[in-house]
């Protein structure tokens, strides 16, 4: 179960409702629900949460991390759900995942990417940390989600992928968009062959940072707002 919520503006992604989906079907998840976080779902109390989703779902066994929480304020954790569940289904509660002692979390991979540390953080994703868009001409990519956290300013290898092809990429990051200000978002690329296609759909797939003065990277490329 996926929540959704219309208010996005004010926060960074790392990955979009879409995206997510993808990844739930690619770990084999065979159905999928996804409820729109609006005021009136905010508003349940514990009990009616669990009573109208959970049980209503004809759920046996509910899976949450050691942290989530539920119902109104967010005040009841898994520890509780066992009491609101009424024996009605089993509770697995998953423990903190830790990595160099600290925890791994999104906000813990938002940091990283932030500070272009796209190494570590596909570590701790466990995939290669991906953008997705429309490749124009060839050299021009425009952003599907412009609410994604991107990499700090510098210079980045890339992978751009169309259907089972790949092509090397560098990227330069020169500027951080503005979450709130619903401009489009394009990302000029340096293909290593020139050979990319056009006016194609295609992921690209953030790698490692790279010196801005490499031989290859021949000109100036970027993040800007249109």
């Amino acid at each position: 179960m996926l929540f959704d919520s219309q208010n996005k503006a004010s926060f960074r992604y790392l990955t979009s409702l879409k995206q997510k989906i993808e990844l739930m079907r690619m770990n084999g998840v065979d159905i999928l629900y996804v409820v729109d976080f609006n005021l009136s779902f905010a508003q349940l109390t514990p009990q009616r949460f669990i009573d109208q989703y959970i049980v209503g779902l004809a759920s046996r066994v509910v899976v949450a991390g050691y942290d989530y929480t539920f119902g109104k304020f967010g005040l009841a954790d898994m520890n509780l759900m066992k009491n609101y569940s009424h024996g009605r289904f089993d509770t697995v509660i998953v423990s903190k995942l830790e990595e160099g002692r600290s925890k791994v979390s999104s906000t813990r991979i938002r940091k990283l990417i932030e500070r272009g540390d796209l190494f570590k953080a596909t570590q701790l994703l466990g995939h290669s940390y991906f953008s997705e868009g429309e490749l124009i001409n060839g050299e021009k990519l425009l952003l599907f989600n412009n609410l994604q956290q991107l990499p700090s300013q510098g210079s980045y290898e890339c992978i751009i992928k169309v259907q089972s092809k790949e092509y090397q990429v560098i990227v330069n990051v020169n500027n951080i968009m503005s979450a709130t200000n619903g401009k489009d978002s394009f990302i000029d690329v340096l293909p290593f062959e020139n050979n990319l296609p056009e006016l194609v759909r295609v992921k690209l797939l953030w790698q490692e940072k790279v010196e801005s003065n490499v031989k290859y990277f021949a000109k100036t490329s970027n993040v800007d707002l249109i």
